[in-house]
């Protein structure tokens, strides 16, 4: 599903700080020939407390009546050919800075018919994305030396 880092503060808007986010987008299609009922849609960063700004829409533009517990979006029915769009923000953290690793995020989506799909293996679908992180690590250290006081003659420091 589409990535776009929206937010990044290091070298061409990499994300690079704690608050920089990535704007997710998912896209969710019936590409089969009958009405789906429970479309559950499952992404770990949906209850994470760096999401922000979740919206579900369908194809055109009006909002989609869901639920959001857990983690889990659960949308009611979807009729053969909808589109609905998931769009959200999510902030990374220190941690996930510190760790040198890309953003893994993985969404799986089902549906109450995909009991009668005959291919067991597409019952389900699911997509990743993986976001880097400008990973920086610098230093640097200033130290100076002032005399606050002292008796004996003035004396030039090099």
């Amino acid at each position: 599903f589409p990535v776009t880092i929206c937010g990044g503060s290091g070298p061409a808007g990499a994300l690079a700080e704690a608050g920089d986010t990535i704007a997710y987008t998912v896209t969710v299609t019936n590409e089969g020939n009958t009405e789906l009922t429970n479309v559950v849609v499952t992404d770990a960063m949906f209850s994470s407390d760096q999401t922000a700004g979740l919206t579900v829409l369908d194809s055109e533009g009006n909002a989609v009546t869901h639920t959001l517990v857990d983690g889990v979006l659960t949308i009611a029915s979807m009729a053969v050919g909808e589109v609905y769009t998931i769009t959200y923000t999510y902030a990374i953290s220190q941690d996930e800075i510190d760790a040198n690793a890309p953003v893994l995020n993985d969404v799986t989506v089902s549906s109450s018919e995909d009991q009668y799909e005959e291919d067991a293996e597409s019952a389900d679908e699911d997509d990743e994305t993986s976001t880097d992180i400008y990973y920086n690590p610098d230093v640097a250290v200033e130290k100076l030396a002032e005399v606050a006081s002292g008796s004996g003659p003035a004396v030039a420091l090099a």
